[in-house]
């Protein structure tokens, strides 16, 4: 509650410099950086848990005036190991991603430095792939291969398969800094955290979805 309080206060000393500083434009970016499922991995060892993986994203926004800024991004993540997706003889990898709707403050420290703080509408999803070791029971048989205009052997594990959960709808923070390299381009620094998101069978229940980024924005 303390974090949703300060980030109130971020946006209103935005809006009550908005008469004062006139900087519209329209910007697209994006950036990397890395994810983390909250808690995911508290009972489970490192050998069938991983709760950290690589996170990307991307963005467009509307620059109100220097102190405020509307956003749409997409965020990704992929890389995770859940024990909710492993099974005796069976491998399982997670991804997510999400869609979010933007509302960020600024408050300038410098000429070309200001810090950032916002809040977000969120729609997530998790999806699940579950694989096999060599030695789950395979389904083979002969496929014609038009490029190379020859028959190939496959075989697919009986046990692959994906599991998608819901899509669930939630709120996020947001808090870092952007800085001015040039005219139109600007770096971010951000954390961002997305709260009780389902993740169907990875998860096992709501938990909070972490990004720590650095993207690259353009102004025009």
């Amino acid at each position: 509650m303390k974090a949703v309080a300060i980030l109130r206060v971020l946006l209103v000393v935005a809006l009550l410099g908005a008469p004062v500083a006139h900087a519209e434009y329209w910007y697209l970016g994006g950036g990397l950086g890395a994810a983390k499922i909250d808690d995911l991995c508290a009972h489970a060892s490192d050998e069938f848990c991983d709760d950290t993986g690589l996170g990307v994203r991307g963005f467009v926004g509307w620059r109100v005036n220097r102190g405020l800024a509307l956003e749409l991004g997409f965020d990704g993540a992929s890389g995770f190991v859940t024990p909710g997706a492993r099974a005796i003889g069976l491998e399982g990898d997670t991804s997510t991603f999400s869609f979010n709707a933007n509302v960020i403050g600024f408050i300038p420290v410098g000429k070309r430095v200001s810090l950032m703080g916002g809040i977000s509408g969120v729609y997530a999803e998790a999806s699940t792939k579950v694989y096999s070791r060599d030695n789950a029971p395979r389904d083979c048989s002969y496929e014609y291969d038009w490029w190379d205009d020859d028959w190939d052997y496959y075989c697919r594990s009986t046990a692959d398969d994906t599991y998608d959960s819901g899509g669930s709808a939630s709120l996020g923070a947001l808090a870092g800094i952007e800085i001015q390299a040039t005219e139109h381009l600007y770096i971010r620094a951000q954390a961002q955290r997305f709260f009780n998101v389902d993740g169907g069978l990875a998860f096992g229940e709501r938990r909070n979805l972490d990004y720590a980024l650095v993207s690259l924005l353009f102004a025009f």
